[in-house]
């Protein structure tokens, strides 16, 4: 059976603006070479890529990649405060007292400690507070991050999301949130990507996506708890594939599990189709999903 790879080929572009708040909703917490999500003309997998061993005012990674960022041969402390005063103004000192006020705000009462030790030393979750409390002060252009946010106490999750929320106000800053779950990062952002076998597939106003999802994945995501009820829901064309024994390799991968599609789809090689209110969506059968 020969890969499709035409989705691999095909995706939306999104460009990021200042100020904007972006979820993308990827089911494998993996992005792929193919997207194309950028900020100030550079794609973020780019920016991941480069940027993952520093912090600086361009960009801070809260994807996991608050375990690897740090300099693992300098203190905590030392390289935070530096990092702090080049682009604060601010004194060693004064680095020094509003990171550890920052972070006992953030459920750190151990600054004193986690200033003294290197990086490896530190608990996953002190790392974490360690680069929202440095986002809080440096003030970033763009902050990508993951959901976990959301799986901490509530008080702090509300001051984090109330603190992001200032930045974005006072600051510009962009956020882009990666997630599994559409629905759990929402209250956070304006826009959705669909992210399906590395690639977007539907983009659109928050609102629009969770009420009205237009390509068949999105609605498996957003209304399908397992993949067992939702294969029940396909049509005969899986049964047609399978009785060929052979995938397409022009038309869209996602047809085997899609109950609206047809021979069509099998062959012809899904365009982006660009609706109002700026949504787009890469499905030949996007109309019958709108009606």
């Amino acid at each position: 059976m020969e890969k499709n790879e035409v989705l691999s080929k095909q995706t939306i572009d999104i460009d990021v603006k200042p100020g904007d708040a972006l979820l993308v909703v990827n089911r494998k917490k993996k992005l792929s070479k193919n997207s194309k999500i950028t900020f100030e003309g550079k794609n973020i997998i780019d920016i991941a890529t480069k940027y993952t061993k520093t912090i600086d005012n361009i960009f801070i990674s809260l994807i996991k990649v608050y375990l690897t960022s740090l300099n693992p041969i300098k203190s905590v402390g030392r390289q935070c405060f530096e990092v702090i005063s080049r682009y604060t103004g601010l004194t060693i000192e004064e680095s020094k007292s509003k990171l550890e006020e920052m972070l006992s705000t953030l459920g750190c009462d151990n600054s004193g400690t986690i200033f003294k030790a290197f990086p490896f030393k530190l608990e996953a979750y002190e790392k974490q507070r360690l680069m929202f409390a440095m986002a809080f002060l440096v003030k970033p252009k763009l902050i990508i991050l993951d959901d976990t946010i959301f799986r901490l106490d509530n008080k702090i999750k509300n001051y984090m999301l109330a603190q992001l929320k200032k930045l974005r106000e006072e600051n510009n800053t962009s956020l882009i949130f990666i997630s599994k779950n559409a629905r759990v990062v929402a209250e956070a952002v304006d826009n959705i990507a669909i992210m399906y076998r590395g690639t977007v597939i539907e983009y659109g106003k928050k609102d629009l996506i969770l009420k009205n999802p237009i390509h068949p994945y999105t609605k498996y995501i957003l209304f399908y708890k397992n993949n067992s009820k939702f294969a029940e829901a396909s049509s005969e064309i899986k049964e047609y594939i399978k009785s060929i024994n052979n995938m397409p390799r022009t038309g869209c991968s996602f047809c085997l599990n899609c109950e609206k599609s047809s021979y069509d789809c099998m062959y012809m090689r899904p365009e982006i189709k660009f609706l109002s209110s700026g949504r787009q969506v890469i499905c030949s059968n996007y109309v019958n999903y709108n009606a």
